[in-house]
Parts: C-alpha cells; structure tokens; sequence
C-alpha cells in the first residue's frame, strides 16, 4: 500500500472475513456464523489516478484464489475495474 500511495492512487486495507457469534437469534446460547463483507471481494480497494476501480488479492507463493474470489475478479474486470492478483510489489507495477 505504500508502494500504491507512493504513486497517487488512493487506497486501504479491506477487513473482510467471518466470525462465531455467541448469540444466537432464538436466545438458547451457542453459536452461529457471522459473516461481514463481500464474498470474494479482494485485500485492497483503491482509486487509480484517472479514477478507474482497482481491487488487489494478495496471496503467498501458493496461494490459490477461491471460487467466489475469481467470479469477483470477472465481474470487477467485465465493468472496466483493474484486478491484480498479487504475491509481491512487482505484481503490482504495472498499474503504476
């Protein structure tokens, strides 16, 4: 993200991921998922400078995107928004 700054483009971290709630609708006690945020929806959001819509995952050297991560990545490009799929800086500098 620095890098990204670095070169005007306005960006943040994207807090996405799911929870156990210990309160559960009927009031009995237990658990039940919670999920905050989008499915797939990627580590970094942004604004290129021009303003078009970038979104980065970022994974380690054998990370694999899931499912609903690549529908999301099709839909983002389909509509004209920029998605990287990123393992180091390098991945990125070509958008800057």
């Amino acid at each position: 993200m620095k890098e990204l700054r670095s070169k005007g483009v306005y960006c943040w971290r994207n807090n996405n991921g799911a929870t156990y709630d210990s309160k559960m609708n009927s009031g009995q006690g237990g658990y039940r998922f919670s999920s905050q945020g989008k499915k797939g929806i990627a580590d970094i959001l942004g604004i290129l400078p021009g303003g078009k819509h970038l979104e980065i995952e970022v994974k380690s050297k054998v990370g694999k995107q899931s499912p609903d991560q690549f529908i999301h990545q099709k839909k983002i490009q389909a509509l004209g928004g920029v998605y990287v799929l990123a393992r180091s800086v390098k991945d990125i500098e070509h958008i800057l």
